[in-house]
């Protein structure tokens, strides 16, 4: 199958670009590099990719056809807001997993909880470029990936007594409090960051507004079904 992503910049005239439609141009260009770095070395065949919108609201971006496993409905996250440039450097040490964001003004579940996906698991990837901004497909230098199953990721949460119900309270309290960057719940005892585990609002820095859980990656990592890197 030939694979071809759409070019999403190349079409937009306004200047005054949402990030939103920045980050799907970011996007396109990572899972370019995907496809082009993961086989032959790491799979026994390119990724089959989902463009159509039915899959994609269904948090399906791929199978990938690792030469020992057949890891099918992956949904490609990458944490493209905090690049390195320096491949001696380590990643960020944590992971965000998106609570509720804003569609216009309508608050929308964010896909960690989201019932109406049908993501098997997730392909998180940590990113390093030749420059933090403005980067294209031949800036990038590496990424560091992990295959994690998303159930493992819920019944981790759970372990910390955070189940869809408790996160969607601590959600409306979050927006209720209107006060954007890290948040800490005290009756949860599980939550904080010498636990591994806090929330953040990015009030003013997205404009979709995103609540998300945010994770270490040292408190899931051993979670992980494939752990490799991309050059």
């Amino acid at each position: 199958m030939n694979f071809v992503f759409k070019d999403i910049m190349s079409e937009i005239k306004d200047t005054s670009i949402s990030s939103f439609v920045e980050d799907l141009y970011i996007e396109s260009i990572i899972l370019k590099f995907i496809d082009s770095k993961l086989y032959p070395g790491i799979c026994s065949q390119r990724p089959r990719w989902y463009h159509d919108s039915k899959n994609q609201d269904k948090g399906i971006d791929c199978d990938i056809f690792f030469k020992d496993l057949e890891a099918m409905s992956v949904d490609v996250k990458c944490a493209h807001d905090y690049v390195k440039t320096n491949v001696l450097k380590c990643s960020i040490p944590t992971f965000a997993f998106e609570l509720s964001y804003f569609k216009g003004r309508e608050e929308k579940e964010g896909w960690l909880y989201d019932k109406s996906k049908e993501t098997a698991y997730y392909l998180l990837c940590w990113i390093w470029t030749k420059k933090e901004e403005d980067f294209k497909l031949d800036d990038i230098l590496k990424l560091e990936c992990c295959l994690i199953e998303r159930q493992k990721i819920l019944y981790y949460l759970a372990t910390k007594n955070l189940y869809p119900e408790e996160a969607r309270e601590i959600n409306r309290r979050i927006r209720a409090s209107g006060k954007g960057g890290k948040h800490f719940v005290k009756d949860f005892p599980d939550i904080g960051l010498k636990k591994g585990l806090h929330f953040n609002y990015s009030k003013d820095i997205k404009a979709e507004g995103p609540i998300n859980i945010i994770i270490f990656k040292d408190k899931f990592m051993h979670l992980a079904t494939k752990h490799f890197f991309l050059y």
